[in-house]
């Protein structure tokens, strides 16, 4: 089994109805995907996670008649579950997706630039045809390949979305490449927090991925 993780790139295209108010408000951070479904009557469900103003995505949900229900839930970090009307692109995707082999492993990373780091879990050969039923207005540009462990992703989900955050960025910085191709300075400066904070993060993230490599997690 494989796996192939793409950065999709959408341009601020239709996804959700409410994608585009969400994402440019300042009020609001997008975080995650955990779930995004078709049902049988054509609409669609999607949990979503974000941080920010629970009162100001509240307002941007009420005033789309798109958007049919929806519960909002949770702390800091907080979810949403919204049941809507979702654009054709959108529509015609899942249901490619609901009669495919491949896998679209959840949760999808959202970014700000209007991409998306989204994985699919199947055979090498399926991979274009997922790929080839993306949206018109997507780019895909794939990121890595290989073979699927989900162990892997179960240890990643132990982390703390602070630590993936920085473990992404440090990993896709050089950080961990010989010879080392970025400092803690150079991270904590595209992520905006203190060096200090970078090396405990990552040691934190070292330990316990140590500690499960040799079982004693």
């Amino acid at each position: 089994m494989r796996y192939v993780t793409v950065l999709v790139e959408t341009g601020g295209g239709p996804l959700h109805p409410t994608e585009r108010p969400v994402a440019e408000s300042t009020a609001l951070t997008r975080v995650a995907f955990h779930r995004v479904e078709l049902l049988e009557d054509g609409t669609g469900i999607v949990l979503a996670e974000l941080r920010g103003d629970k009162e100001r995505y509240r307002d941007i949900l009420d005033g789309d008649d798109r958007i049919y229900d929806y519960t909002v839930s949770g702390g800091d970090t907080w979810y949403s579950y919204v049941h809507f009307e979702p654009p054709a692109p959108l529509r015609t995707f899942l249901e490619t997706q609901r009669e495919s082999e491949v896998i679209l492993e959840m949760p999808v990373d959202i970014r700000d630039d209007w991409t998306y780091k989204v994985t699919f879990v199947g055979r090498e050969e399926q991979f274009r045809a997922e790929l080839d039923a993306m949206p018109d207005f997507v780019d895909t540009h794939v990121l890595r390949t290989g073979s699927y462990r989900p162990d892997v992703g179960q240890l990643l989900g132990e982390l703390t979305e602070r630590q993936r955050e920085i473990l992404e960025v440090a990993f896709e910085a050089g950080y961990y490449e010989d010879p080392r191709q970025t400092t803690h300075e150079e991270i904590a400066d595209r992520i905006g927090c203190t060096s200090a904070t970078v090396g405990e993060h990552l040691r934190k993230v070292e330990a316990r991925v140590f500690a499960e490599l040799l079982g004693e997690s």
